[in-house]
């Protein structure tokens, strides 16, 4: 059962790296998976951008836990992680 303000989104976990919870993303990113191979009809892969904000986390510390990430569950769907740099005026 979902609510009328549910999101529809269906993720793999990405926050809760930083919590640790290991696990929790794996069967995520498995469910995604399982999901994306069996309602392609339904299921539309969506990209997004996070930017970096160096007072919150260094950006050494974002690459390594989107390599993590794309590395922690088994990727057959979906592109992995890349970066994106924009020029400050």
């Amino acid at each position: 059962h979902t609510s009328s303000a549910s999101s529809k989104l269906i993720h793999g976990g990405l926050r809760y790296l930083e919590h640790k919870e290991f696990r929790l993303v794996r069967e995520a990113l498995a469910e995604r998976e399982v999901l994306l191979a069996k309602a392609p009809h339904i299921i539309k892969p969506m990209r997004f951008i996070m930017p970096h904000r160096p007072h919150l986390r260094p950006a050494w510390l974002i690459r390594a836990g989107l390599f993590f990430y794309d590395h922690l569950g088994k990727r057959e769907k979906l592109l992995g992680s890349n970066l994106i740099y924009f020029k400050e005026d």
